[in-house]
């Protein structure tokens, strides 16, 4: 990282911190209940360390709490077909050109999520991953499609005390990738603050990812090409039914989408 990034990325790394450790000066033991709601996790727990990376790197603005997802009604428009509209606990978008670049969802209080909560949130991210992906490929068919396949759609699922980011990419003619790229650990404890060795790492993914996108559109996303990539890429980004199909494979997990 720049210096600048550095530096920035060290006001965040403080600053959570110290929100931490504020939590447990005067509460004895200094543990957090676990059976707490699913809203109180994610205003006890989870706004604290998103602010302050938002505090960091102001690019971003947020939207938090069942936020209507704007890219399913876009990617709708977009292919003539009604998709039905979904909500999302937390919204991050660029501030630069309003666009959606992560969405969250909290499957559940931190105590015994349910497995329906979670499978219906997981096809949910995919589903608005999805539709993003397809927004902003659409509005730049003439990328060649080797740099199509490096355009990401970035998702969060936090799943009992852990939050797992993946990315969604193009990778061949209707076909999308689901490839998980970090995970944390949430601490509920003074004691287990070393956890926040993960956290960090896992925003300094995040963040990463967030640059190499930008550079991405910068150098090469929107320059016309001679050939006939962009007819190719029309043909090669569709819209998934709601219900998603994985395909388990050694060491990737394709999303094979059903496709009328």
């Amino acid at each position: 990282m720049k210096e600048s990034e550095e530096s920035r990325f060290l006001f965040f790394i403080r600053h959570t911190l110290i929100d931490f450790v504020a939590i447990f000066e005067y509460i004895s033991p200094k543990v957090l209940a676990r059976d707490m709601s699913e809203r109180s996790y994610i205003v006890e727990c989870l706004l604290p360390i998103f602010r302050s990376f938002r505090n960091a790197f102001p690019e971003v603005r947020y939207e938090w709490i069942e936020k209507d997802v704007k890219s399913l009604k876009d990617a709708g428009n977009m292919f003539a077909i009604n998709v039905r509209a979904r909500i999302t606990d937390l919204l991050i978008m660029r501030l630069s050109d309003g666009r959606e670049i992560l969405h969250i969802e909290e499957s559940g209080p931190p105590y015994k999520p349910e497995k329906q909560h979670t499978v219906g949130d997981a096809k949910k991210l995919l589903m608005m991953a999805v539709c993003n992906l397809c927004r902003i490929l659409a509005n730049n068919f003439y990328c060649p499609l080797d740099d199509a396949k490096k355009v990401k759609s970035y998702s969060i699922q936090a799943i009992g005390d852990r939050l797992t980011l993946f990315s969604v990419s193009l990778v061949d003619k209707k076909k999308y990738l689901a490839i998980e790229l970090a995970s944390c650990m949430i601490p509920f404890s003074i004691r287990t603050i070393g956890y926040y060795k993960q956290i960090f790492n896992f925003f300094k993914i995040i963040r990463n990812e967030f640059i190499e996108q930008e550079l991405l559109e910068k150098i090469s996303y929107f320059m016309p090409l001679a050939n006939n990539d962009a007819n190719n890429l029309r043909e090669w980004i569709h819209l998934p039914d709601d219900d998603l199909i994985p395909v388990t494979e050694e060491e990737i997990d394709e999303l094979s989408l059903n496709h009328n």
